[in-house]
């Protein structure tokens, strides 16, 4: 199995699609199937770091800022740390609420940050953003500059789209969801 740490680079789905996924579409039971094979053919080991703990499925999107459009890619197998890595908004939410500790929190991020960095790869604009937020007390004039070129790109892309909430779209199977009114 080649790893794919890259993986943890994953762009942050839009809010207009929360709650909008292949597995909502599909329904618990052909789920559950799609994401038992997946993990069963890579072996049950996280297609990111290798680790065998804590199995999940993530759906992987090409994301389209431009256009609106979330295309549905492909069915990962993650551990439990790199599929929280990648959805490191939940992930804030769910300490700043007390649903998970302080520990827990920048153990996942730490986790992510690492595997990224022995990988030579930077994480996620909006991830590294997170995490610089929540570890020093610096200004957003600060967390700017200490952007690579890419993900100043990346934030461009984000801060620039003219979408509207109601113009986001999944693609999946070929049909296109839209977020419920």
């Amino acid at each position: 199995m080649n790893l794919r740490p890259e993986l943890l680079q994953h762009p942050t789905i839009p809010k207009a699609l929360h709650g909008i996924s292949p597995r909502n579409i599909m329904g618990v039971i052909k789920w559950d199937d799609v994401r038992h094979e997946t993990i069963y053919k890579q072996g049950s080991k996280c297609l990111a770091c290798s680790s065998n703990e804590f199995m999940e499925c993530h759906e992987s999107y090409s994301i389209n800022y431009t256009t609106g459009e979330v295309n549905f890619v492909e069915f990962v197998g993650l551990c439990s740390k790199c599929h929280k890595f990648i959805h490191s908004g939940l992930l804030k939410v769910l300490y700043k609420t007390g649903r998970i500790t302080k520990k827990y929190y920048e153990e996942v991020m730490t986790h992510g940050l690492i595997t990224l960095a022995n990988a030579g790869l930077e994480p996620y604009v909006m991830t590294l953003i997170n995490w610089l937020y929540h570890t020093e007390s610096i200004s957003d004039t600060d967390i700017i500059s200490r952007l690579n070129s890419q993900q100043r790109k990346q934030l461009d892309e984000i801060n620039n789209s003219k979408v509207k909430t109601n113009e986001w779209y999944l693609l999946f199977n070929g049909k296109k969801y839209y977020r419920r009114k």
